[in-house]
C-alpha cells in the first residue's frame, strides 16, 4: 500500500477511533507506514541549521509533533518553516527515548507516549512490525 494510502486510513482511524484490539493494531500500522512531516526551526538540508522540532506536552511529557499533510503542518509555520518527511516507522527509530510523538492530521491528532514509542520500536526492531 503507498505511504498516501497509509495517510489516508491514519487520517480515518484517529477521526473514527476503535476501542479494541483490531482498531488499535490498524491505527499502528497506518501510523507505521505513513508519510509524515517533521517540522523544523531550523533547516537541517543544508547545513545553515540545526534540528529544532516543535514539541508539545501531554501528562508531563514531551512530545515531538509531526504532521499527516502539509495543510496541518501550516499550524507551526511561523515557528517551524523548514521540515523532513518521514514514515511513523522512521520516525520511532530515530526519535529519542526520552520522547514521545504527537501526529497531526487534518481530522485530529494522535498522542504515542514514550513508553508506547518504545513498545513499538522494540517490535520493529525484534521484526515484529
Amino acid at each position: 500500500m503507498k505511504a498516501s494510502e497509509m495517510n489516508q486510513i491514519l487520517d480515518h482511524l484517529i477521526a473514527n477511533p476503535r476501542d479494541d484490539q483490531a482498531g488499535r493494531y490498524a491505527l499502528v500500522t497506518a501510523f507505521l507506514g505513513a508519510m509524515l512531516i517533521l517540522p523544523s526551526g531550523g533547516d537541517m538540508v543544508t547545513g545553515d541549521g540545526s534540528f529544532q522540532p516543535v514539541l508539545s506536552e501531554e501528562n508531563g511529557e514531551r512530545l515531538i509533533v509531526a504532521y499527516g499533510s502539509k495543510e496541518a503542518a501550516m499550524q507551526t509555520q511561523d515557528i517551524a518553516p523548514y521540515g523532513v518527511t518521514a514514515t511513523g516507522a522512521d520516525l520511532v527509530r530515530r526519535i529519542g527515548p526520552e520522547f514521545g510523538l504527537m501526529v497531526i492530521t487534518d481530522s485530529g491528532k494522535l498522542a504515542l507516549d514514550s513508553q508506547f514509542m518504545g513498545r513499538i520500536r522494540a517490535d520493529i526492531d525484534a521484526g515484529r512490525a
